[in-house]
């Protein structure tokens, strides 16, 4: 997750799911934005030790989103609020001696510790709450296959061209489209959509995404993941080339329907 993202109060399940996740990063071909002065943040910011070798800063995070650098195991342990733990630091020009001050402070240190420890708890299975660790995962896994499921019926939707939604999101309504046909059908037969709808109808304020918001942001991310295929290609390939696809509208001007 984005640090920008991140709830205010971090409650001990939401720390061991981050910590298991580990620090955000963004992906190597990210273009970093500039600001006023022409200055950006980059990929290689690393600490040099005193023999000469040039280490990674884990605990490092830049967020897109608000365009500022995080001190990963500060923001999960420090009670403190400086720029690095809770609002973020972007002011590039002394960006390399603000990190360096940071990584030497007693409160950084203090904070790996409990990252550190926690991290090696989760891996060998040996944290206090174990139960509900397994939980946690166990829930993970159910949202995992259920999402799975409606992103399958999506591709299905989509790749006949038949419109997701109809004029309501109520499961069992006789115009609620053809998305939650869909998910209707395939609870008939599929235990983890079955025991899903049983738990959307049950109520309790269960989270469904089965809504159009949910809907909207899964074609988003498929949309992008075929935009990274097809740029991906486009860049292995020696040649390629452009097909354009236009039709008359109303008033017979011809309109660019895809490239």
């Amino acid at each position: 997750m984005d640090p920008a993202d991140w709830p205010q109060q971090l409650t001990d399940a939401v720390k061991s799911e981050l910590v298991s996740r580990g620090p955000y990063e963004v992906k190597p071909d990210f273009t970093f934005p500039k600001n006023e002065d022409g200055r950006s943040f980059h990929h290689h910011v690393h600490r040099q030790l005193v023999n000469g070798e040039k280490i990674k800063r884990t605990w490092l995070m830049y967020s897109p989103k608000r365009d500022s650098l995080y001190c990963f195991c500060c923001k999960l342990f420090s009670q403190k609020a400086f720029k690095l733990s809770r609002h973020g630091f972007n002011y590039w020009k002394n960006c390399s001696e603000t990190l360096k001050m940071h990584e030497n402070s007693p409160e950084h240190t203090k904070n790996m510790g409990p990252w550190k420890e926690l991290e090696s708890r989760i891996r060998t299975g040996k944290t206090i709450d174990k139960v509900e660790m397994a939980l946690i995962k166990t829930e993970r896994r159910r949202w995992r296959e259920v999402l799975t499921r409606l992103v399958a019926i999506i591709q299905s939707l989509a790749k006949r061209n038949i419109a997701l939604r109809g004029t309501t999101d109520r499961l069992n309504a006789p115009n609620n489209g053809d998305f939650l046909k869909e998910v209707e059908l395939m609870a008939q037969f599929d235990p983890v959509l079955k025991e899903h709808v049983a738990k959307v109808e049950g109520g309790a304020n269960h989270t469904s995404y089965l809504g159009k918001i949910i809907q909207n942001e899964i074609i988003d991310c498929i949309s992008e993941r075929i935009v990274e295929s097809i740029v991906s290609e486009i860049i292995q390939s020696k040649y390629f080339s452009i097909i354009l696809d236009c039709t008359p509208d109303l008033s017979h001007k011809e309109q660019l329907l895809r490239v």
